[in-house]
């Protein structure tokens, strides 16, 4: 959901980072185009993203891509066994990958 200066929901943020997540899905089971695009001209805001086994992934950001601005909505890592959380989630979160590339 590009805002493209409209005010945007925590609930956008939300469909942003899922839309997100589901496009590195695709480009990372396609045997051809693994590029995921934000496109130019379009903002948009998400909530973090979290990526595992990613391979030869190339990831172009054209547009804008920002942080949601819910702060006390954003995500923390799990609770330990003594109630303690760990922090928030990072943005983008990419693990056990190799030859993932960011451009922009």
């Amino acid at each position: 959901m590009p805002t493209l200066g409209k005010d945007v929901t925590l609930e956008d943020t939300q469909q942003n980072a899922k839309a997100l997540y589901d496009c590195f899905m695709k480009a990372q089971s396609d045997p051809v185009d693994r590029t995921v695009v934000v496109p130019k001209g379009h903002i948009f805001t998400s909530m973090p993203v979290d990526l595992i086994n990613m391979k030869d992934i190339t990831f172009t950001i054209d547009g804008v891509l920002e942080t949601s601005p819910y702060n006390l909505d954003w995500p923390t890592f799990e609770s330990t066994s003594d109630g303690n959380n760990h922090g928030v989630l990072p943005f983008f979160h990419i693990v056990d990958s190799e030859n993932f590339n960011i451009n922009g």
